[in-house]
């Protein structure tokens, strides 16, 4: 989701400013940007691009890798890195009056998962409709952050060490997602799954260590803690 705030009374007298800040959603934040920041990129001066992470509920400034440590910023990698496929939506807007808007766009009217039924956090999502940013959007948007953590692709290794964190931690997540889904639907207790292990063997060449820290000021605090990578050459 894509929110625009404007400094005006109303909708007629905000369309004829600009906007003062932008917002787009990430997992269950948003970040935010003022008209004209360094990092909001525009076309002709009036459209913002955005750049949806690959397999993600995370739209983003630029395209970058991004940590995150939190539900708010999301747990994991958020990658905008591309290839990307350039697309031009068709903004339509919403009547104002209810009744209106519900026959020209049923859809808003749903209260109902959109996607699958499931238990846990494998049901689907609530509609816009029921979320803050729909029903109180100038409030949502007093808690959009600042910035977002991309990781450095300058030096001698570039993003390698992290690439491979992203690769293992989705990996996992893959192989892990079965089991899940069967514990969480079980019927009768005779039917619980065994405990499994997942071996991994994993070979290197010689290898570098690297060692990056975050701001102590601006991190997250989970990211405050320097981390240490190790980075093997392919063969």
């Amino acid at each position: 989701m894509i929110q625009l705030v404007f400094r005006a009374p109303d909708a007629h007298q905000a369309l004829a400013t600009k906007p003062f800040e932008i917002g787009y959603s990430s997992h269950e934040g948003a970040e935010r940007a003022t008209w004209g920041d360094d990092k909001l990129e525009l076309v002709d001066g009036t459209h913002p691009v955005v750049y949806p992470a690959a397999g993600s509920h995370a739209n983003k400034f630029t395209a970058a890798l991004y940590l995150g440590s939190s539900g708010e910023a999301g747990v994991g990698c958020d990658d905008t890195r591309g290839p990307h496929t350039q697309l031009l939506p068709v903004v339509k807007t919403i009547p104002a009056d209810e009744q209106a808007a519900a026959d020209d766009f049923p859809w808003i009217t749903y209260q109902g998962r959109w996607g699958e039924l499931q238990k846990a956090f494998y049901n689907g999502p609530t509609g816009p409709n029921l979320k803050t940013q729909w029903t109180m959007p100038i409030a949502w948007a007093s808690g959009w952050r600042d910035r977002s953590y991309a990781v450095p692709t300058g030096g001698v290794f570039g993003t390698g060490a992290t690439d491979f964190f992203c690769g293992a931690v989705a990996g996992g997540s893959e192989a892990l997602t079965p089991y899940n889904m069967r514990a969480i639907n079980l019927v009768r207790p005779s039917e619980a799954p065994t405990p499994i292990t997942i071996p991994i063997t994993v070979s290197f060449a010689p290898c570098d260590k690297i060692r990056f820290k975050t701001s102590q000021r601006r991190a997250p605090s989970a990211m405050r803690t320097p981390i240490s990578w190790v980075r093997c050459p392919t063969r």
